[in-house]
């Protein structure tokens, strides 16, 4: 399955074709994932599961298409190499984390972003809940709004790079 990866106009996208991608050469846009927003949760929840080996700190988002980006990789994937989970959670997640970059200005008052929220650890193990494999989501598609996420590195002979629909040659 084709999958897809994108960088803003102002970003170079030649040092992930000469060295692959991963999280260390990806665009500064995308996102590591939502388990990435309280590891310390996250790890907790992860403690003694099949799915242990899930390092957020080494995830990058990958797209099933490449939307309107002017500049983004192409690459196949197998579809065991790509989890989804409910990108809903993690939307929600940022109302804490709002929270937390206003505490100590003027401002802040206590939930302002969070009042109609449930607890944050309520909402990282929700969201550690709703990962599903890329092949089994495709069938059910449990949730509207998929954050999917790969885990393991691109191999650089395996990206294709694209500028408003140019592809970009070494």
């Amino acid at each position: 399955m084709l999958f897809y990866h994108m960088y803003r106009e102002d970003e170079v996208l030649t040092d992930d074709l000469r060295r692959g991608s991963s999280r260390s050469t990806m665009s500064g846009w995308a996102s590591r994932g939502g388990g990435n927003l309280y590891p310390e949760i996250i790890q907790e929840l992860q403690r003694g599961s099949s799915d242990e080996w899930m390092d957020f700190h080494k995830s990058f988002a990958v797209y099933p298409r490449p939307y309107n980006f002017a500049q983004y990789l192409q690459f196949p994937l197998e579809t065991d190499n790509v989890y989804v989970f409910n990108r809903e959670i993690v939307t929600h997640l940022f109302g804490y984390i709002e929270e937390e970059m206003t505490i100590g200005s003027d401002e802040y008052r206590p939930r302002m972003f969070t009042d109609d929220l449930p607890p944050k650890e309520t909402l990282m193990k929700a969201y550690w809940q709703s990962r599903t494999p890329l092949e089994t989501y495709i069938r059910n598609q449990p949730y509207p709004n998929p954050e999917y996420l790969c885990f393991f590195p691109v191999p650089a002979q395996l990206l294709r790079g694209f500028f408003h629909g140019e592809r970009v040659v070494l």
